[in-house]
């Protein structure tokens, strides 16, 4: 939907260059794909933090020179990184203080066998549209799941998971969620979105384009779309 609502089919191609015409890398560019293909062997072979390791590669290519500094700090979206920072640092909190607990047996409550699906896609997408869907909306609802089950019967945990992640997935093109926020972060820099006007047309229209993306999954959810698939 998100494809239709933003015209992505009028998007055309401008006169792609053919390979043989692409320019050479230059030394910077090489040092650069070095510090990426580190950082990826670091992640994935030593699994080292990625956060620790790319401030390590991002340190060591500005003391080689490989860009300036000043312009790099300048280019990034601060007021964006701050928003999902903060949503991110209150969501930890939340699960550090017992917040998980608390709302599977809150959720439990008034869920039964038919609406716990739809109910929990619901609560997913809610928390997604001010958070990071795969960082923060997941690793805190899917844990809920075991007591959901244990507490309402009936009703399959993988069913559940399903529901969580259809349900968040939508709401990470809100313009405060990751997805969204680099959307709004990338269009800033094109000449015709500079204006606080433009941005705001921007931010509202990905917002109302998730709100309904998520309502959609609902309820395709709670009409029992995936009962198409015996979940055992």
């Amino acid at each position: 939907m998100t494809y239709i609502v933003f015209k992505g089919y009028k998007l055309k191609g401008e006169n792609p260059m053919k390979l043989r015409d692409l320019p050479k890398f230059t030394p910077q560019q090489k040092v650069s794909l070095a510090g990426m293909l580190v950082m990826m062997i670091g992640v994935v072979v030593f699994g080292i933090n990625v956060g620790l390791i790319s401030f390590v590669v991002a340190i060591i290519l500005i003391m080689m020179k490989v860009a300036s500094e000043r312009e790099c700090i300048k280019a990034i979206p601060w007021g964006t990184i701050l928003l999902i920072s903060g949503m991110g640092t209150l969501m930890n909190i939340v699960i550090t203080v017992g917040g998980i607990d608390l709302m599977a047996r809150t959720l439990a409550s008034f869920m039964s066998a038919k609406t716990a699906a739809p109910i929990l896609a619901l609560s997913s997408g809610i928390m997604s549209w001010f958070s990071s869907t795969s960082g923060v909306v997941m690793p805190t609802m899917i844990p809920t799941i075991p007591t959901i089950t244990s507490t309402v019967g009936g009703v399959s945990g993988a069913l559940l998971v399903s529901a969580v992640v259809c349900g968040s997935s939508p709401a990470g093109v809100s313009p405060v969620s990751t997805g969204g926020a680099l959307v709004m972060a990338a269009m800033s820099e094109e000449e015709q979105m500079v204006s606080v006007r433009g941005t705001n047309k921007l931010f509202g229209r990905l917002f109302l384009v998730s709100m309904f993306e998520v309502f959609i999954a609902v309820v395709f959810i709670a009409l029992g779309g995936f009962n198409i698939y015996p979940f055992y």
